[in-house]
């Protein structure tokens, strides 16, 4: 057994497959969602967001652009009109899923659910009846850049698991974690010892984005950090 698997093994930090291990399967698709539900991980991450009518699909960007070769905003679309898109890698091209498929399909993983841009109450009460009805909250962890997002969710269910995303760290943050009661999901490239302690301190997790290396993997499993997100299986297999 490698260095790598000894040490998580070892420790009580959990994995997270960002979009499903996007090094191993085009990001935010079945297929990914499907090798990462059956793989190590602890959790499988998604990013959601809202067509013009108010349906839930997973897709990072807010353009197609990058992934479909085509010009269209999500949000600005209807629902009828973003099931005609295709997501293309190499020759292969796949549907962008709906929510409902991706909690149908993450089954045996803590589902990891980023809130992309602005989510109106109506709009997270319909995620929460969403994973109620195909899985359990329970099993859910929320994630946002947005922190009214997470404040109102925390407002619908106090119980409801939350991870503010950041990319800086300093006292209004620290003092947002606190107040609302949530945990921090902060970048690589900002995340210190230091900023470990503080938060275990005050009682809040820690989830590192997006860990690709595994010299810094085994750093951040030497800070004794929760969680750490990352594209790449192979760093765990």
């Amino acid at each position: 057994m490698d260095t790598i698997k000894l040490k998580i093994k070892n420790c009580k930090t959990k994995i997270i497959a960002h979009r499903g291990f996007a090094c191993c399967n085009l990001e935010n698709t079945l297929d990914a969602f499907k090798f990462a539900n059956n793989s190590q991980a602890y959790g499988v991450e998604c990013d959601i967001q809202p067509s013009l009518d108010r349906k839930l699909f997973v897709f990072h960007d807010a353009s197609f652009k990058r992934l479909t070769n085509r010009n269209g905003i999500l949000r600005l679309m209807l629902s009828s009109g973003v099931k005609n898109f295709k997501l293309i890698n190499n020759k292969k091209q796949y549907n962008i899923p709906t929510f409902i498929e991706y909690l149908k399909t993450v089954k045996d993983k803590i589902k990891v659910i980023e809130l992309k841009g602005w989510f109106d109450t109506l709009l997270l009460k319909q995620v929460i009846k969403q994973v109620n009805t195909f899985s359990n909250i329970k099993n859910c962890v929320f994630i946002s850049f947005n922190l009214s997002n997470l404040i109102r969710l925390k407002k619908l269910d106090n119980n409801i698991k939350a991870q503010f995303l950041t990319e800086t760290f300093n006292n209004g943050v620290l003092n947002n974690l606190i107040n609302y009661k949530l945990d921090l999901n902060i970048s690589l490239q900002e995340i210190t010892e230091q900023i470990v302690k503080i938060c275990h301190k005050n009682k809040i997790k820690v989830n590192v984005w997006t860990v690709d290396d595994k010299e810094k993997l085994l750093q951040l499993l030497d800070y004794g950090v929760d969680f750490i997100t990352t594209n790449k299986f192979e760093i765990i297999s």
